[in-house]
Formats: C-alpha cells, sequence, structure tokens
C-alpha cells in the first residue's frame, strides 16, 4: 500500500546504504534534537526577557504544539515504521518540528531579518529530511507530511494570536 515513489526512493537508499554513514547521519539526527531545544530554549529566554510575550509564546506554543500533535497524528494514521526500531512513522516528528520552527522563527523576525531566517532555515529543513530517509527512519511521504502538518499548525496559530494584525 505504499506509494510507488516512496519505494523507489526507499530502494535507492537501500542499494547505496553504507553503515557506517548511517551511524553518523544517526548521530548528527540525535544531537541536532537537542542543539534545536537549546536553540529554541535561548530564543525563547531572550524573547521574555525584550518582554515579546507574546512571540515567546507562539514559538513555545509553535513547536511544543507539533511535538504533541506528532503523537496524536502517528496514532491516528498508525503507519508501521521502516526502522528496525519499530513504532509509528507517519508524519515524521522531526521533519514536523524543523519546519514550525523555521516557519515561527520566519514569522517572529523583523522584515529585515525574515529573509535571512528562510534563506538559511528552508535549505536546513531540506537537508534534514534527507538523511532521515537515507537512515531508514521515515519514508519519504512521512517527510513530506511532517513539513506539511508543522507549517499547517505554525500557520493556524499565527492566525489565532494574532488575528486582525497586519
Amino acid at each position: 500500500g505504499m506509494p510507488a515513489w516512496d519505494t523507489e526512493i526507499v530502494r535507492l537508499s537501500v542499494q547505496n546504504y553504507s553503515a557506517r554513514l548511517t551511524s553518523g547521519l544517526s548521530t548528527l539526527l540525535h544531537t541536532g534534537v537537542w542543539l534545536g531545544a537549546a536553540i529554541l530554549l535561548l530564543a525563547v529566554l531572550v524573547l521574555t526577557a525584550r518582554r515579546r510575550l507574546r512571540h515567546a509564546l507562539f514559538l513555545s506554543a509553535a513547536v511544543g504544539g507539533v511535538v504533541i500533535l506528532e503523537v496524536a497524528l502517528k496514532e491516528l494514521f498508525r503507519r508501521p515504521s521502516i526502522s528496525p526500531e519499530g513504532g509509528y512513522s507517519f508524519p515524521s516528528g522531526h521533519a514536523m518540528a524543523t519546519a514550525a520552527t523555521v516557519a515561527a522563527f520566519a514569522l517572529i523576525a523583523t522584515p529585515r531579518f525574515r529573509r535571512h531566517v528562510l534563506a538559511l532555515g528552508v535549505p536546513l529543513v531540506l537537508a534534514l529530511g534527507v538523511p532521515l530517509v537515507y537512515a531508514w527512519w521515515h519514508y519519504p511521504s512521512d517527510i513530506l507530511a511532517g513539513w506539511c502538518f508543522g507549517i499547517a499548525w505554525v500557520s493556524a496559530l499565527w492566525l489565532v494570536l494574532y488575528a486582525g494584525e497586519a
């Protein structure tokens, strides 16, 4: 029941598999989670110190919300993971969190810095999606869905918190 393009991309990953590279990518992905959490915490603390409390709340809710949403969506869809570790894989929580984080930072950035956030963030989000497939953590459609759900969540949250402001 997998889409043909999902199967073909995973097959390509299997054909070019390297245990050494996969181990390095897995370490990088685990480290990235902690680094991302530290950056997010620092940003929330800075925003709070500068009395930009709505932005601090928005950033916290944007990323915290996708963590909660991911659990609910995985339970709803129950797509078995490609990973030998098991569990559910759809949608990718890593993809949701990275897309949500970049989108949230872009929305709270001043217009002057918004392009910089996107110029750095979008390639980073894309670059983090590839290892998730190569390391057999997720199917490509898990990643694509994660990006979509992450951006949809942040967009909806922004509309709720900032409705009527232009």
